[in-house]
């Protein structure tokens, strides 16, 4: 797949899921809809925040690391955009439970940094 029909596709992607995270947000009441409505609207979310996040990401990467091949960005954007979607999900989980406090937060930003730090050196190994 070249660099544009990604892009293409992953904007397109990203807008349907801001679409369907609107649409949950303004049509969906989380008090008669049950847990299917609220896992609908953290699955948009988290599709929402991992596209935007990537789509972002990437053209950081484009414009400000010229060096590196476009695919390497991409991988890595999407990579982090995961990360970062999976705490924005849980966070507003946590939020939603009445759990979120500072440690709790900190906690998993340290998991996810530990996770990213281990997958990171796990390249770097298996490149060498």
């Amino acid at each position: 797949m070249t660099l544009g029909k990604y892009l293409f596709l992953m904007t397109i992607a990203t807008v349907l899921c801001l679409g369907a995270l609107a649409l949950v947000v303004f049509f969906v009441d989380p008090e008669t809809s049950g847990t299917l409505g609220v896992f609908i609207f953290f699955a948009a979310a988290f599709f929402a925040a991992a596209g935007l996040a990537s789509l972002i990401g990437f053209f950081l990467r484009y414009f400000f690391q010229k060096h590196e091949f476009a695919f390497i960005q991409v991988k890595d954007s999407f990579r982090q955009a995961l990360w970062l979607a999976i705490l924005i999900v849980v966070a507003l989980f946590l939020s939603s439970q009445g759990l979120a406090r500072w440690w709790n937060l900190l906690i998993l930003v340290l998991i996810l940094a530990a996770l990213e730090m281990f997958w990171v050196s796990m390249n770097k190994n298996n490149n060498n």
